[in-house]
């Protein structure tokens, strides 16, 4: 029994994880036909964000139990977002099919879309003014998508998604005044559905009311502490404010649960912002970081390009150098190379601006990770190709140099 009010309370709260899965997945062996553990686990996979296997099991869910009414508005939402607009007319057909006009019949637009010019707000229960709300929604006619949730509250003011929903149409309306509205209205129907405290930041952020924002998102962080979209959206506002150290913070919050693809993003912005404080050492630890996910995700050189030449500019000193004196050196002679090798002062930041010592393995560390620029052909290429020939040049100074000192 406590496990079945667990995973009540888990789902309650949006807080899906893969403990919960391997809970669920353990009940359903001793309760296999039970049409509640199989909603439970469509639910979880869609909290978790996992929509090919959400669909499926809602899929399973429909064909054990056609006539279950419940979640159905989830599954709506799901192929929404999934933008798969053929299966949400083939879903509504059927449902049209079983009893059109059922009070808790929620139809996307089948048979009961080809009679609703005729249709009235009382032939119309608020799932079916929801699904017919979700179908406009998935054909950018919003005006008509709020017209049906409108209905929907209409019939029942209690109706959580139908709040929520409108206020995502309103947003998409740039109506930001009507979204607050309703986004409001759906935490005083349910304090713990984060997507309405989240709606609430996204309002607040586009009227650059940013500490309005910062304070939504936060409640939305609290009710999904692994969503990394929470904390990515937290971190933006944080940005930008200027307020560096707080978005590296969300940004750092956020990979505890991002997948490989969202973890790639969010290192992506580490690093630029540790560049942007002048943490130097900091981006470079972020730029490895990402090379090593993207390595073992098979991601092509190309992708890695920019980590690989901010590697060996920082191992190089090269980071953000005087342009003017890079292209002074880069044009001295040989004459000069007991000159030029007296200099002590770095072109740029890197590494020993940093407090590290250099070695030969870092340099050709550095050397190896420009040609792989080069061969990736990314637009990155030509700085590499810059930057490996001032390198070469530097190393045959000094060989010159060493040769000249021996004789």
């Amino acid at each position: 029994m406590f496990n079945f009010f667990a995973v009540h309370v888990m789902l309650d709260l949006h807080s899906a994880t893969d403990m919960m899965l391997r809970t669920v997945n353990d009940l359903q062996k001793l309760f296999p036909t039970s049409s509640h553990l199989m909603a439970a686990r469509a639910l979880t996979l869609y909290h978790m964000r996992n929509f090919e296997d959400a669909e499926k099991a809602f899929d399973d869910l429909r064909e054990m139990d056609p006539f279950r009414l419940d979640e159905i508005e989830i599954y709506s939402n799901m192929l929404y977002v999934m933008n798969k607009k053929a299966k949400l007319a083939q879903i509504a057909h059927e449902y049209a099919q079983i009893d059109k006009n059922r009070a808790e019949v929620c139809c996307l637009i089948g048979e009961l879309l080809l009679s609703i010019g005729t249709a009235t707000r009382e032939s119309l229960t608020p799932p079916q003014m929801l699904f017919t709300g979700n179908y406009f929604s998935s054909r950018d006619e919003h005006m008509k998508a709020i017209q049906y949730f409108k209905r929907s509250l209409q019939l029942n003011r209690d109706y959580l998604p139908a709040w929520t929903l409108m206020g995502h149409e309103f947003v998409e309306l740039k109506n930001s005044h009507a979204a607050i509205e309703a986004y409001r209205r759906a935490v005083d129907v349910n304090p713990k559905d984060y997507r309405a405290w989240y709606g609430l930041g996204q309002v607040y952020e586009l009227l650059d009311m940013h500490y309005y924002a910062i304070q939504y998102y936060n409640r939305a962080t609290a009710l999904r502490p692994y969503d990394c979209r929470m904390w990515e959206a937290l971190a933006a506002v944080y940005e930008h404010l200027e307020r560096y150290n707080d978005a590296i913070q969300c940004h750092q919050r956020a990979l505890l649960g991002a997948d490989a693809a969202q973890t790639l993003q969010i290192l992506g912005k580490l690093a630029h912002l540790h560049d942007n404080i002048e943490d130097y050492k900091a981006a470079a630890a972020v730029h490895r970081r990402y090379i090593h996910v993207a390595e073992r995700e098979g991601r092509n050189v190309g992708m890695m390009a920019t980590s690989y030449l901010y590697l060996a500019q920082y191992e190089l000193d090269l980071l953000h150098r005087d342009a003017n004196e890079y292209q002074q050196q880069n044009e001295e002679d040989e004459d000069d190379v007991l000159e030029a090798q007296t200099r002590k002062a770095p072109l740029g930041r890197g590494k020993t601006t940093e407090g590290e010592s250099r070695t030969e393995e870092d340099i050709a560390m550095a050397i190896m990770w420009l040609e792989k620029v080069i061969e990736s052909g990314a637009p990155e290429r030509e700085m590499a190709e810059e930057d490996l020939r001032y390198i070469q040049r530097r190393l045959e100074r000094r060989r010159t140099l060493a040769s000249s000192s021996f004789v």
